[in-house]
């Protein structure tokens, strides 16, 4: 056997190798005990037949072919173990470098990246300041009174936001009758689209009662002139409306929200300490964000484009299967999107890079500043994503998972990218301004 190194530009190798006939023999010779049990050759019990039988049989090279794969792979990876080679992900092997008599092929090696940080310690981003407002808080409020309301019938015209129930009937500009449907709620909302511009304005004034036809025209490219063409004709019958009956914002509204709260007062301390906590969330995420991009965008990095190449088409290959998943063909898919074919490749590469990018200066620092996931921290995290919400099947599948060396590296690869995010963020970190600490009014 022969091999030869070639150092590449950006941190990669090209490894060829030679094989002679005795490093082929044992490849081969386990391809013949996989095929011979699974084949049957006159004269010879199954799994009976000598190999020279077999070779003639189904041709000289055939026996080489099916075990090509495991020779590659096998010898590479025999390569990278015994000339200390520092290979980082997959090779690269193409079809078109591979032969067979003898057998030679040339794989690709990308090495590990070589990630230069700008002076991390020395920038400062400042975290956006929280505050919550008393018409935030307000229109907060608004909400949650609309949404347990309830509705009851009112002897009025339809107005925007009501519950109506119609019985309604349509036609296309070319007289096919396209909708039919009796005793269907719609809610009425300015400008909407669903099921026709300007069918919802039509609605509202109007009682309950058979109405006069309504003609609407439109140039949209919605959902409901894709159907219904440019000039459609509807009939409709309100059969009834109904608005949403608003409580009095005071304790007695407090006493039936959720598990109930002592008073007013409450309420509003309870959901502007919860809008504070959840906007103090945002801050830190999108404080986090900012500087891991600063440090992706202001670092050097020496790494082989295979890399990019590599997470390019695995995601394009997980795409594919959600979109076969989905039923609908690629070109569907993308103008549901509104991307071109080349749009989308291009986002594809740009989020590989983009990925593969961070997940490099998210290593080096956490080597530079020595952090890393004991044991104990992986444990811990293990039992207390095993220990939700979950059926037993799913336990025991999970704990399989991490039981794995593969689980545990992947899940402890993880947790230090948070703690290496944390780090970095609590270098230059204030938590980010409020108006006033929450309080705690919850009633007990």
């Amino acid at each position: 056997m022969k091999r030869k190194l070639e150092n590449k530009k950006s941190r990669e190798v090209l490894l060829t190798v030679d094989l002679e006939q005795t490093d082929v023999d044992p490849y081969l010779d386990a391809s013949y005990k996989r095929i011979v049990s699974k084949i049957r050759i006159d004269g010879f019990r199954k799994g009976k037949a000598p190999r020279h039988i077999v070779e003639k049989t189904l041709g000289s090279n055939y026996l080489l072919e099916e075990a090509l794969e495991s020779i590659v792979n096998k010898e590479v990876l025999k390569a990278i173990e015994e000339e200390s080679i520092e290979a980082y992900g997959l090779p690269s092997v193409d079809p078109g470098d591979v032969s067979l008599d003898p057998v030679r092929f040339k794989a690709r090696i990308a090495l590990k990246p070589v990630v230069t940080l700008a002076a991390y310690k020395d920038f400062s981003i400042e975290a956006d300041p929280v505050e919550v407002t008393d018409e935030q808080v307000q229109q907060t409020l608004e909400n949650l009174r609309n949404q347990i309301a309830p509705w009851e019938p009112v002897d009025r015209g339809v107005l925007f936001g009501d519950l109506v129930n119609l019985t309604v009937k349509a036609w296309n500009d070319e007289g096919t009758e396209l909708i039919n449907s009796a005793k269907v709620d719609y809610i009425p909302q300015s400008k909407a689209e669903e099921p026709y511009p300007g069918f919802a304005e039509a609605l509202v004034g109007n009682p309950s009662g058979k109405l006069d036809q309504i003609k609407l025209k439109s140039k949209s490219a919605c959902e409901g002139v894709t159907l219904l063409g440019n000039a459609p004709v509807f009939e409709v019958t309100i059969n009834s409306v109904k608005a949403k009956k608003l409580a009095e914002l005071n304790d007695e509204f407090a006493k039936g929200v959720g598990n109930g709260y002592e008073s007013f007062a409450a309420l509003q301390d309870e959901i502007k300490n919860n809008m504070l906590e959840e906007k103090m969330r945002q801050s830190k995420q999108s404080h986090q964000q900012k500087l891991v991009d600063h440090l992706i965008s202001t670092a050097s990095y020496e790494m082989s484009p295979l890399l990019i190449d590599q997470e390019v088409n695995r995601t394009l290959y997980q795409q594919a299967q959600f979109v076969k998943d989905q039923k609908i063909s690629m070109e569907d898919y993308l103008k549901n999107i509104g991307m071109s074919e080349k749009q989308f490749s291009q986002r594809i590469r740009e989020d590989s890079d983009y990925k593969i990018k961070r997940s490099l200066v998210l290593q080096e620092l956490a080597i530079q500043e020595q952090l890393e996931v004991e044991d104990k921290e992986l444990n811990t995290e293990i039992e207390m994503i095993t220990s939700r919400n979950r059926s037993n099947t799913e336990r025991k599948t999970m704990k399989k998972y991490f039981s794995s060396v593969s689980g545990r590296e992947n899940l402890r690869q993880s947790l230090l990218e948070q703690k290496t995010i944390e780090h970095l963020s609590g270098k230059g970190w204030d938590q980010p301004e409020s108006a006033e600490a929450p309080a705690n009014d919850k009633p007990e």
